[in-house]
Parts: C-alpha cells; structure tokens; sequence
C-alpha cells in the first residue's frame, strides 16, 4: 500500500532523527566521551532505536502504530532536553531534529486520532 505525503514526511522526519543522533554519537565518542556524557549517549540510542521501529510501523500501518509513537514522542523530547544542556554544536542540532521529530510525531498521532475516531 502506498503511504500518504503525511505518512511519508513522519518517516523521513524519524530518518532524520536517526541520522542526527548517530552523527552526534560519533562525533562526542571521537571528542574523547566524558562520564557526565554517558546518560547523554544511551538515550541517543533509545531515541535512535525508537524513531527506527515507529518508522517500520507506520510504514506497515501496524495496529500498534499508536503506542509506538507515543513512546517516539515521549523518547525524542526526553533526548531533545538533555542534547540542550549541551554546549556542543552537534548536541544542539541534534536536540532541534528530536524537537522536530516529536513535534512531528505528536501532529500524526492527533491527526490518526481524529480520523480513526470518526469511524468509532
């Protein structure tokens, strides 16, 4: 089944969100990684891992899709939060792509909402 403009820009947001959490990854673990970085890091792995499968759910327009992005939501501003409190370019670009990505998400979930609610 082919996916809506909608549908195909919150995948390529997710993907982009992906993106700039591996990018901003690698570049901290090149800077040499502090202790006070690590909590930093693993919730750029959860927010990558994350935007990855609600993309493959909304791509397959899953039943679960709604949890999925709910918990992307809740993952993304957690990560966009802590990538503010960075002073490093890359954290802060980092943090305005996971702001976007929830953002992003959270327009689609109301938007899915309000259409699967008519048909209850």
């Amino acid at each position: 089944m082919l996916k809506t403009e909608t549908e195909n820009n919150v995948i390529q947001t997710l993907n982009k969100c992906i993106t700039a959490c591996e990018t901003c990854l690698t570049m901290s673990i090149q800077e040499g990684l502090p202790a006070s970085l690590r909590d930093s890091v693993n919730l750029q792995r959860d927010c990558i891992d994350i935007c990855a499968l609600t993309a493959r759910f909304i791509s397959r327009s899953s039943a679960n899709m709604r949890r999925i992005i709910k918990e992307c939501i809740e993952i993304c501003r957690k990560c966009a939060e802590e990538c503010y409190k960075q002073s490093q370019e890359h954290y802060q670009l980092c943090g305005d792509i996971c702001q976007e990505c929830y953002q992003t998400c959270e327009k689609y979930l109301q938007k899915e909402t309000a259409i699967n609610s008519k048909w209850l």
